[in-house]
């Protein structure tokens, strides 16, 4: 419970305190608030800057261990979501949803993006269009790079897939740099 009187300098004529809800409370002055931020936003914002340090391969211990032990070559946006997780790393998790959509990979030397799992493309994932099945019937592995699936500035898509994922004929080969690394871009579209 808040004390409304305390904090604004309204004078309160009853007794007791003044029940104001949160969402009152954490609006901005000029809106009638009292300019509290939301505790639950801000902590968003931080565990997403995790998220982005992990996807960027930011030079720190934490990121390290975080591949070796959690990631394991495998792409974050491919880890399942399991009962027996530490609580922290389930809520990064769950972060999933909310930025995918803004976190996109730029190619470069395309030996980092994550062929299936990445947001590279305007198509968006192919992990939501080609099924995990067909991926490895075609020899491809979900720890399968944009490198991996160019040879000759060509994709190597099996030729049954522009059959059955038409999607697949409109996007256009990345042109590959070997002397320039991928990188992550923060996009608000």
């Amino acid at each position: 419970m808040l004390d409304v009187s305390k904090c604004s300098g309204v004078v309160c004529q009853s007794r007791g305190k003044v029940k104001v809800a949160w969402d009152v409370v954490c609006l901005l002055k000029q809106e009638g608030g009292l300019g509290i931020r939301r505790l639950d936003h801000f902590n968003k914002a931080l565990m997403v800057s995790h998220v982005w340090k992990l996807l960027s391969l930011k030079e720190s211990l934490w990121v390290k261990w975080i591949h070796i032990y959690k990631l394991k070559n495998r792409s974050f946006w491919d880890i399942l979501y399991r009962g027996k997780m530490s609580w922290s790393w389930r809520k990064l998790l769950l972060l999933r949803p909310l930025i995918r959509k803004f976190i996109w990979s730029c190619i470069g030397d395309g030996r980092t993006t994550f062929m299936w799992f990445d947001k590279w493309c305007v198509a968006g994932p192919l992990s939501n269009m080609i099924l995990s099945r067909d991926i490895i019937r075609a020899g491809f592995s979900h720890a399968s790079k944009v490198h991996d699936c160019i040879q000759d500035g060509l994709w190597i898509w099996p030729n049954d897939w522009l059959v059955k994922y038409p999607i697949l004929n409109s996007i256009p080969t990345p042109v590959i740099s070997d002397d320039k690394s991928d990188s992550l871009e923060w996009r608000c579209r």
